[in-house]
């Protein structure tokens, strides 16, 4: 079985992620013990990654014996 990870790590993209992070917690406004706490779960949760599993496909040997 192979692994195949897409990775979106572009210094863009972890900016936007960020930021996207710094909206969502000062939309929800916890308490100020928990802003850290939520602002990292934010950024997990939207720079979230897929990580697909594949089977290699087996090639028949067609040649004559």
């Amino acid at each position: 079985m192979m692994a195949r990870e897409h990775q979106f790590n572009e210094p863009e993209q972890v900016t936007e992620y960020l930021r996207m992070a710094l909206t969502i917690v000062a939309e929800l406004d916890p308490p100020e013990d928990l802003r850290g706490i939520c602002f990292a779960k934010a950024a997990e949760l939207v720079s979230a990654k897929q990580v697909f599993f594949e089977q290699p496909a087996v090639i028949p040997n067609l040649r004559p014996h």
